[in-house]
């Protein structure tokens, strides 16, 4: 990670860290980021508000492929050649 901007290595930190896969030398850089500048803590906070509600979001999303392909094959409704136009 040496040589990036700090505020990149940061933010790659943020979003491993919020996914719980910081090694531990990551998860040291990530504190020490943190302890050093207060808008970080910040940052981090609006961060895991927002990461924390889009993946309630993403568990109700969750959904049976086979049975919804199931519902698709019966469920659709033959608009036949009356409905068809020429462009």
């Amino acid at each position: 990670m040496k040589g990036k901007d700090p505020h990149i290595i940061f933010h790659e930190l943020l979003v491993r860290h919020l996914a719980g896969e910081l090694s531990p030398e990551e998860a040291q850089l990530f504190n020490d980021a943190l302890q050093k500048d207060d808008t970080l803590q910040k940052e981090l906070e609006e961060s895991r508000r927002i990461w924390d509600s889009t993946g309630s979001l993403a568990e109700r999303g969750k959904y049976d492929v086979d049975a919804e392909w199931e519902f698709l094959k019966g469920g659709l409704p033959d608009f036949g050649e009356s409905r068809r136009r020429e462009i």
